[in-house]
């Protein structure tokens, strides 16, 4: 990060992704990388890059595509700028070949690319054109939108860009998916859609929204807070804007914003078809999963509506939410088995397991009665004879699958599924949750999901992005303590082993890496948030926000306050050397009124932070002077506490209220009460 003088603010370099204790590349990292990889890629629009191997057939449906080729080049040296108001960005990426073959294997498997000359291919091929997908093009729109990047790539308003996805959050340690039963209803409401999808051959394309609605609220990110659209005279400047983001990259008189006629090149009656072995096969997620209505399973037994495979259930998940890896896609699935709202379709002849879930084309699952109650379709006369088995919450889970088939195997409990938030919504009346507090809501992922969804209609959602931001940030800083603490425990005792050395130096490097991601995320949340033309810039007091920017440009001593940090190499010790250091971070506790959450998920994301005082028995405290990276980091936290607490006063009292009188809060009350009545009978 550079300030318009061209010093560097910050800097921070890495020899690999940061992974998961299972070995996995974080999500978030991997959607960066593929973002900068399209943005580097320069697609056109028109003529492929790819176009000298592309039949005249498939032409049409192959823009914005490229080859492997052309991918493993870009890969070598990917940079990407970005001119902010007082300060730039600069990311830059240098993928070796391999890393760069087994990224597009990971990209594909995510459904976030896919072949359109082979739509069964699963892995990149050699002379086989590659393109975006429609989830792909919604994760590029969300970075590139939220990095404030002035040249939106052309493919943003393309027929690819169709799709809205569903995202989750995850565990900042684990990169688990967070949830809860509430967000598992939220989700199963959209995977199944506001009304019966039922498929067959003749069925028109699903359409596609609009460009306007995609860019108001793609990803449940963005909203038009600089310009002003009307949809007869297009895009007007406000006063204080600055030129619109949308306007440097492309002529938008060219383009019909409200156009719902668009079609997209994925829609083949064959590729939708759930039986289809298609790699990609939802371009749109309002329509829901595809059903079979009348499907005969038995010549003794009736047809039955509105089934489905668990291999659509699956698709769905990848092709319409962030999910990145398979194997998260196929527990999501098992969740639903699980919290009782679908169940297996079995012959009165077959013999299947209790304890099993199969990822299949022939595995078929209907609603449960909670099923439909939280679906609400409100249709009648369908055919619900049952022939299935009910399914225990005493199982253990274990994961298979068979490479020729393609079937997945797990059994349904759903621990696997991450070190996640498990907490539930209550059975409580209506009565006792409507007067749950704020805390209730930010501590559970299905009501901070359905609060965000509120605070996007009431164009203010940035106000609790920033918050939960800071609240992560809070937590990376309470390890900052941890660390430092400890260090100075070590560093206390004078005569040190060998052995007792060389923790010492790692815990150096350790803290190290740990002050420079905490900078990073600062600067992250300043660049998003507070820096005046942000692009999710927050209404806040004009002091607050100058008193932040002075810091965080370092306009008073900008060389001192540089910290530059390498991960994976031994910087000198003496820029972590700590003297007199003590951080006082105010104590935060979640509530339970009423009592909606398990214990176990309330402290999650607001955690309690705990004074810290460190002095050692001598009475000498830490050592000869402040580094650099935690001297600043020390004047930034009060700061962020404030604006924090500035932020937290402003939802509860002024966005929680309109919540608790909103059209989404009574659709939660009656899912809470509709659940409590399934389980009681």
């Amino acid at each position: 990060m550079k300030v318009a003088d061209n010093n560097t603010l910050h800097e921070r370099s890495s020899k690999g992704f940061n992974r998961t204790p299972s070995g996995l590349i974080y999500t978030n990292n991997i959607k960066n990388v593929y973002s900068i990889f399209l943005i580097s890629l320069q697609l056109k629009s028109k003529e492929s890059r790819s176009g000298t191997f592309l039949n005249s057939f498939s032409k049409q449906s192959c823009y914005f595509s490229f080859s492997v080729a052309d991918a493993i080049k870009t890969m070598k040296n990917m940079e990407l700028k970005v001119e902010m108001n007082k300060t730039s960005i600069s990311i830059s990426y240098a993928i070796k070949n391999e890393l760069a073959h087994h990224l597009l294997k990971i990209f594909m498997e995510a459904k976030l690319l896919h072949a359109p000359v082979d739509r069964t291919r699963n892995e990149p091929k050699e002379k086989t054109p590659l393109q975006p997908t429609p989830k792909g093009v919604a994760i590029l729109y969300q970075y590139t939108r939220s990095i404030g990047l002035k040249e939106i790539p052309p493919i943003i308003f393309s027929e690819l860009n169709s799709n809205q996805l569903f995202c989750f959050e995850r565990n900042s340690v684990t990169d688990s998916i967070i949830r809860s039963d509430y967000l598992i209803y939220l989700l199963f409401m959209r995977i199944m859609g506001s009304r019966p999808n039922i498929w067959s051959p003749s069925k028109p394309s699903d359409r596609l929204p609009s460009l306007f609605k995609l860019l108001e609220y793609s990803t449940d990110s963005f909203s038009f807070e600089s310009i002003d659209y009307d949809p007869i005279s297009g895009f007007q400047s406000t006063q204080n804007s600055q030129t619109s983001i949308i306007n440097q990259s492309i002529q938008l008189q060219d383009i019909d914003l409200t156009n719902e006629d668009r079609e997209s090149p994925l829609a083949h009656r064959f590729f939708t078809n759930p039986d289809s072995d298609s790699h990609i096969q939802y371009y749109v997620s309002d329509v829901g999963v595809r059903l079979f209505k009348d499907k005969v399973f038995d010549k003794d037994i009736e047809p039955i509506d509105y089934t489905f495979t668990t291999k659509a259930l699956w698709q769905w998940l990848m092709d319409c939410t962030d999910i990145l890896y398979p194997k998260e896609a196929s527990y999501i699935v098992v969740l639903f088995a699980k919290k009782g709202l679908i169940e297996p379709i079995i012959k009165p002849d077959q013999k299947l397991s209790s304890k099993k879930v199969m990822i299949n084309k022939t595995t078929y699952f209907k609603l449960t009665p909670l099923g439909w109650s939280v679906v609400k379709w409100n249709l009648s006369n369908t055919k619900t004879r049952s022939h299935s088995i009910p399914y225990s919450d005493n199982n253990n889970v274990n994961f298979s699958k068979n490479m020729e088939s393609g079937s997945y195997s797990f059994n349904t409990d759903t621990e696997s599924l991450s070190h996640s938030i498990s907490s539930s919504i209550k059975t409580h009346g209506s009565s006792e949750l409507k007067n749950i507090e704020f805390n209730d809501i930010i501590a559970d992922p299905g009501m901070r999901f359905l609060f965000r969804q509120f605070l996007q209609e009431d164009i203010c959602v940035e106000n609790l992005d920033a918050y939960l931001e800071i609240l992560k940030f809070l937590k990376k800083m309470r390890n900052l303590n941890k660390m430092l603490k400890s260090k100075a425990s070590t560093s206390a005792n004078r005569k040190l082993s060998n052995i007792q050395n060389n923790i010492t130096d790692a815990m150096d490097t350790a803290l190290s890496k740990h002050a420079s991601e905490c900078l990073e995320m600062s600067y992250q949340i300043y660049s998003t948030f507070i820096i005046e033309c942000a692009p999710y810039q927050l209404n806040i007091d004009h002091n607050l926000r100058e008193s932040i920017s002075k810091v965080i440009l370092h306009t008073d001593n900008t060389d001192e306050l540089t910290t530059k940090t390498t991960n994976g190499t031994t910087n000198d010790n003496s820029d972590l050397q700590i003297k007199n250091f003590q951080i006082n971070l105010p104590e935060e506790k979640l509530t339970s009124s009423p009592d909606i959450l398990t214990n176990s998920s309330k402290t999650n994301i607001e955690e309690n932070i705990s004074n810290i005082e460190s002095d050692n028995s001598d009475g000498q405290s830490y050592n000869d002077t402040l580094s650099p990276a935690v001297n600043l980091l020390l004047i930034i936290l009060p700061l962020f506490i404030k604006l924090k607490d500035n932020l937290r006063l402003l939802m509860k009292n002024d966005s929680l209220p309109k919540f608790k009188n909103s059209k989404l809060f009574s659709e939660f009350l009656q899912t809470s009460n509709i659940r409590e009545r399934c389980l009681s009978t």
